[in-house]
């Protein structure tokens, strides 16, 4: 069960993989130098990480329950066949969910790269020694 929620978050680490190397979908005078948007961005972010949790959870248990219908001696095989439609439809809602998710992975962690180069041109190796030095200080 676990095996189904990490295979759904490699595919949508591989989906954000391929976005950040397809970068020509945005003009050229389409930039985004706002702070406040990029930090709504990633909130949006966590909330469809959030999503696709629940939407996993509640698949694994459709699962669950289609398995005990079927055990059921009683039961009609209609009533398995609807059970199976409703995990399947649930599963075409999670595979949209990753999509979407894939692509706004992909503009995070390609801002986040873009971040991180500007930083590693800006930072000195001495402020990072002094920005430690005083941290220890104050920890004394």
């Amino acid at each position: 069960m676990v095996f189904i929620f990490l295979a759904l978050l490699s595919v949508a680490y591989f989906i954000a993989l391929e976005n950040i190397y397809n970068k020509d979908k945005c003009a050229k005078g389409d930039k985004v130098g706002n702070r406040k948007v990029i930090e709504v961005y990633y909130g949006d972010v966590n909330g469809l990480v959030d999503s696709l949790t629940k939407l996993v959870n509640s698949y694994r248990l459709l699962i669950g329950g289609a398995a005990e219908i079927n055990q059921i001696t009683l039961a009609k095989k209609s009533e398995v066949r609807a059970a199976l439609k409703r995990v399947d439809e649930l599963g075409d809602i999670i595979d949209e969910v990753i999509d979407v998710l894939g692509d706004s992975l992909g503009v995070y962690v390609n801002y986040m790269n873009h971040k991180s180069e500007s930083i590693k041109c800006k930072v000195e190796p001495e402020y990072i020694e002094t920005e430690i030095d005083q941290e220890l200080k104050l920890q004394d």
